[in-house]
């Protein structure tokens, strides 16, 4: 039997459930151990005053940024992470 390729316009939960659990089963057994911290990065000036923020988390060693309040955050964070 050959494999196929298929694209759904719709968005069923079930689906989307079946294809997550395979997706974490298959992770697991070849990936590095699921870790998952979350993060606060915030930029304060002299007096303690905060200036900007970025809110993440990391997940099998990537950083993910879910809220930022100002785009320039990101790349002082970039900047200090290399």
């Amino acid at each position: 039997m050959e494999d196929t390729f298929r694209l759904d316009e719709s968005d069923e939960p079930q689906d989307a459930k079946l294809l997550i659990r395979q997706l974490v089963a298959y992770n697991d057994a070849v990936g590095p151990k699921e870790e998952w911290k979350s993060l606060l990065f915030t930029l304060n000036d002299e007096n303690g005053v905060l200036k900007a923020g970025l809110k993440g988390h990391t997940h099998w060693q990537w950083l993910f940024i879910s809220q930022s309040s100002r785009s320039s955050m990101q790349s002082i964070i970039d900047q200090s992470a290399i």
